[in-house]
């Protein structure tokens, strides 16, 4: 709830007036789903990130009596999750607005990724916290000769923004290099199955 400045259109006075008026906002998905909960007879519910799916229908209100939950392609073996704060020539990576005209930092956070490319086996996601973050790493990097050297170790590939379906096509064709590289067939399979219903 809360109270805003909004502008009407006055019909006497022929121009916006601002008043304050009393909102109701409903933050609650299980009202606006309740309709379709309610009306149709099937509803088939599809997501790459629902699971798990006791929490989704709890926030729906809904029962789902039939549900499929596919394998997850990585193994729990496969995944590290770690905070690194220092690089490897001791700079703070610290990635915020203030330190986008740190050299040293950029330098620093690409070699580091660099020594981890060149010692984990296979392949690695790196998370940026923007796209306009990744371009400067990228361009920095690119600069620096820094980006060509990762290059040389791992198959790099950029997500781009937006839903751009050429795009798309390169990330999932370079997904299915990446499972051939490593001899991962169980993954090309699944791959594969995948693709056929794109």
């Amino acid at each position: 709830m809360a109270v805003l400045p909004t502008q009407k259109w006055d019909e006497h006075l022929r121009q916006k007036r601002t008043g304050f008026y009393l909102h109701f906002w409903c933050l609650s998905p299980a009202v606006a789903f309740k309709a379709i909960r309610d009306d149709t007879q099937s509803v088939i519910l599809t997501s790459g990130t629902l699971s798990p799916l006791e929490g989704i229908q709890y926030e729906l209100q809904c029962t789902f009596h039939h549900q499929l939950i596919a394998d997850h392609v990585i193994a729990n073996g496969q995944v590290l999750v770690a905070a690194i704060d220092r690089g490897v020539h001791g700079e703070q990576l610290k990635m915020t607005y203030q330190n986008y005209s740190n050299e040293a930092m950029f330098r620093d956070y690409g070699e580091s990724l660099l020594t981890l490319f060149e010692n984990i086996p296979e392949g690695i996601v790196v998370f940026f916290p923007s796209y306009k973050c990744m371009e400067k790493c990228v361009a920095h990097w690119t600069q620096s000769g820094i980006y060509e050297r990762m290059a040389a170790v791992k198959r790099m590939y950029e997500e781009p923004s937006g839903g751009n379906e050429t795009a798309t096509k390169a990330f999932m064709d370079a997904i299915e290099q990446f499972g051939r590289d490593c001899g991962n067939v169980r993954y090309v399979k699944k791959y594969k199955r995948s693709k056929a219903y794109a």
